[in-house]
């Protein structure tokens, strides 16, 4: 085997390593409601990063561009002249509201460090396959970083998942220790036990951190579906792009019988680490139980319950792999579906679920915040993959790209 050479520090080019770094976050999840951004200083202290959101927020995709990334999503098979293309559309389209967003919240463009693009995730598959002999996972995430970089002018730090994959893990999910870097500035030191963070977006994930004897242990895994299901629902038959607040669930009533059908898929009995996507959450998983068009509006209504009560009772489930908790942090989309949330509050309890903005937390922000703390770590030399949570080795995490000017 041969020798790994020293690791050294990745010091930006544009500032000195012993001042904050100025980095912008971009994040698209499995929803694909947009694009994340969010423009973030960050200090390295001898207790960890600290850091401030300068200005933050999402931009809509083209709605043709939106339904060509479902599309690509739900697809095992897709046409490579498109996917290769669509890579370079992609990173060109966001450096495009990268350049608008700094000018129209009036930041200097010679102030950014960094940017940090997780890109768009159009395919996941974290499950060992042998291929060739070899066992073999995968990820895939529209948005070359070396385009980014080049049509702004900035280093950009991309692909973080491949990193961890190439160190033993699955690649996701990545927001345990950024969660943790969040949490650790937030919380008081003397709480009895760790918050865990709940994040529900397409894919709903938890997050727990704590230290023992010196070590810092992370957990953090996808309890399955978020809002892919519902959005899918209501984009297939209810001619909206989601069921705002959970308004329409909420009239709903449960299918007990397909609900346990649903429950049967080996996903939810697996044990962490674990990270799942639309390859077994999308169109395909929703056509074995709907074969048909919903009838009426009550029947559209009893078929979002019953996909957020999965949901919920996936979540709940997860409780028992995170140990001792203080409470669960609702991060992400899914905090604003009322139903869901009434549903988890119940299911969850004594466990208290509060939300993110009871912390002072961002949640629509809070994954391209997560981004930008993460390629500071990368350039600063130091692994973004800490705690064990994706059952990878330490890592620094993403790819490099430097611009050519």
């Amino acid at each position: 085997m041969m020798k790994k050479p020293n690791r050294k520090p990745v010091v930006n080019h544009a500032e000195e390593p012993c001042r904050p770094r100025r980095i912008i976050g971009l994040m698209s999840g499995t929803s694909a409601d947009g694009l994340d951004i969010a423009v973030v200083d960050i200090q390295d202290r001898p207790s960890g990063p600290v850091y401030r959101v300068r200005a933050a927020a999402t931009t809509s995709y083209p709605p043709a561009m939106r339904r060509a990334i479902l599309q690509m999503m739900d697809q095992p098979t897709g046409d490579w002249e498109t996917i290769v293309r669509f890579h370079h559309a992609w990173a060109s389209w966001a450096a495009d509201q990268v350049i608008s967003f700094l000018q129209e919240q009036k930041i200097a463009r010679r102030s950014i460090g960094a940017i940090a693009s997780h890109g768009q995730t159009v395919a996941h598959y974290p499950g060992r396959k042998k291929l060739f002999g070899r066992d073999c996972v995968g990820t895939f995430q529209l948005g070359d970083p070396a385009v980014l970089a080049e049509q702004t002018g900035y280093v950009t730090v991309g692909d973080f998942r491949w990193s961890d994959i190439a160190a033993g893990g699955t690649g996701a999910p990545l927001s345990g220790y950024y969660h943790h870097l969040m949490l650790s500035r937030l919380t008081p030191h003397r709480r009895s036990a760790p918050l865990a963070m709940l994040n529900i977006g397409g894919i709903a994930n938890f997050s727990v951190a704590r230290k023992t004897r010196g070590k810092l242990i992370v957990t953090a895994f996808d309890t399955g579906p978020g809002n892919c299901l519902s959005d899918l629902i209501m984009q297939k038959w209810g001619k909206r792009r989601l069921d705002r607040e959970g308004k329409i669930a909420a009239t709903g009533k449960i299918d007990g019988e397909i609900l346990q059908k649903m429950e049967r898929l080996a996903y939810f009995r697996r044990r962490p680490p674990k990270s799942c996507g639309r390859e077994e959450f999308g169109s395909g998983f929703l056509g074995r139980f709907y074969h048909r068009a919903p009838r009426s509006r009550q029947v559209l209504a009893d078929r979002l319950a019953t996909v957020d009560e999965l949901v919920a009772r996936a979540v709940s489930r997860g409780l028992r792999h995170l140990g001792k908790i203080g409470g669960v942090v609702a991060v992400g989309g899914g905090r604003n579906n009322r139903y869901l949330m009434r549903r988890l509050g119940e299911l969850l309890s004594p466990v208290p679920l509060v939300g993110c903005e009871s912390l002072g937390l961002p949640g629509d922000y809070l994954e391209a915040i997560g981004f930008a703390l993460l390629a500071n770590e990368t350039l600063s030399g130091r692994p973004g993959n800490l705690g064990g949570a994706t059952g990878a080795r330490p890592a620094i995490l993403g790819k490099i790209c430097l611009p050519s000017g």
